[in-house]
């Protein structure tokens, strides 16, 4: 009967060691890109022409001249300030936060709300995190991404 107990002792101490183990930096673990398997990241400009990010997020390989339909979020931080950093955007654009969007041609909606949470963001280095978001249909999406930078845009970028 000692030993029974003594063995069911273990099985919760370990059960409960594996339930509580850090899942990683922000939005949970797991190295699945989900939906969106292609990225890239600029520099750009915030409203008030202060220092601002370009997150883009598609399913089709990506093209800085013309990119078919996207995730496109806005974060106005400067890059610099953004290393370890988690950001969620809510309905309407902010003037302190940013802005998320689904972009197909010429259409640009709203995302309901997303979140990011960046690892390490050094220039010439892909920009690594993770993404969460609400798409205009409803459905929500979430993975990794391993953005490459793009040129910078605007006086900010």
């Amino acid at each position: 009967m000692r030993m029974r107990t003594y063995h069911i002792a273990v099985c919760c101490v370990v059960l409960a060691a594996g339930c509580t183990q850090p899942a990683g930096p922000g939005l949970g673990g797991g190295s699945d890109p989900g939906r969106f398997t292609h990225s890239a990241v600029r520099k750009s400009v915030a409203p008030w022409d202060g220092e601002a990010i370009r997150l883009f997020l598609a399913e089709a390989p990506l093209d800085e001249r013309k990119t078919g339909p996207h995730v496109e979020i806005f974060v106005y931080l400067p890059a610099s300030s953004l290393s370890n950093q988690q950001v969620r955007l809510e309905g309407k654009e902010t003037r302190k936060k940013g802005a998320a969007l689904w972009v197909e041609g010429d259409k640009r909606t709203e995302l309901a709300w997303a979140e990011i949470a960046f690892e390490a963001v050094r220039d010439g280095e892909p920009v690594v995190g993770k993404y969460k978001v609400a798409l205009p249909d409803g459905k929500q999406a979430q993975g990794r991404f391993q953005a490459k930078w793009w040129a910078s845009e605007g006086p900010g970028g």
